[in-house]
């Protein structure tokens, strides 16, 4: 097993989306280091996140090598691929924030030489049949896997009781190159994100607590509860789904009547400020979606996933 230098690297990525981070963590539970985390002032918000990593070990079982590096906190398992360790962490940052621009910086890189493939992750299996799903052969085996030192997804969700923006990043401080039977290897990542948050809140609305959702057919029936629940002080708005599906409120979006009532909710959260939603109806009147069907049974099922 030998070891090369390698020249450094920065990889930049510029994008003009959203995204959005939770809350900052010190992980690394194994002793070598805390990733540090430095904001700085002013606009835009300037995030660096910064992570150490020791030397790999290799290890060997049979025909196969693992990697173990300290630093890291999982390890890249997708089903086919090489089983790689990964640092991963998530920021929270207020709902609305936008990224503009984030950079990767490699600290020292190297290069290890390698006597047996890196082991690879199992397929997973049909649920249908329990059988697992055949091994895919990599169709680029020369290029270095992963293909970047770090990647990241976005979301949003309540964070106490607060809605916020997530931004989860995985940091892959070492990439295996398998045609040249060596991996690549850094001694830190460090990934800048630049990002604007919003001046006011996104939800300062504040005109109803309750939305009700439900057929045409069911209007004139939930006058009743609409009036028990104003008289209690809940601010109650009834809206039909055609009023949904006809853009009566908002403008219409969605592939098929359960994303658009999805966004019609997502709209009436940032416009009206509601807190609850009621969805009235079983699953012949509120548009449902269907999963495949499961190993014990050979029928579609219905599923609450919008």
């Amino acid at each position: 097993m030998r070891t090369l230098p390698v020249v450094g690297l920065t990889v930049v990525l510029c994008l003009g989306g959203w995204i959005t981070t939770d809350e900052t963590r010190s992980p690394s539970e194994n002793g070598l280091s805390e990733m540090h985390v430095k904001e700085s002032t002013g606009t835009p918000r300037i995030f660096t996140i910064r992570m150490n990593f020791s030397e790999p070990l290799v290890i060997t079982e049979g025909a196969y090598a693992g990697i173990e590096m300290q630093g890291t906190n999982s390890v890249l398992a997708e089903g086919g691929m090489p089983q790689l360790p990964y640092y991963a962490t998530t920021l929270t940052l207020p709902w609305g924030t936008k990224i503009t621009d984030i950079t990767c910086t490699t600290g020292k890189m190297k290069s290890t030489m390698l006597d047996h493939a890196i082991a690879r992750a199992p397929m997973p299996r049909d649920v249908n049949t329990g059988k697992m799903l055949p091994f895919r052969e990599r169709t680029d085996a020369q290029a270095p896997y992963p293909g970047e030192w770090y990647r990241y997804r976005t979301g949003s969700g309540l964070s106490n009781g607060t809605h916020v923006m997530f931004l989860s990043l995985h940091l892959y401080p070492v990439r295996y190159e398998e045609t040249a039977h060596r991996i690549i290897h850094v001694s830190s990542l460090e990934v800048r994100v630049s990002c604007e948050t919003p001046e006011d809140p996104l939800l300062a609305a504040d005109t109803y607590d309750l939305l009700v959702i439900a057929p045409s057919e069911f209007g004139d029936a939930l006058q009743p509860l609409v009036t028990h629940k104003e008289s209690h002080g809940v601010r109650t708005m009834l809206v039909t789904d055609d009023e949904i599906y006809s853009g009566d409120y908002f403008d219409v979006q969605g592939r098929d009547d359960a994303e658009k009532i999805k966004y019609f909710i997502k709209e009436a959260l940032e416009n009206w400020g509601i807190r609850y939603v009621l969805l009235v109806g079983d699953i012949t009147h509120v548009p449902s979606r269907e999963v495949l069907r499961f190993a014990w049974g050979d029928h579609a099922m219905y599923s609450d996933h919008y």
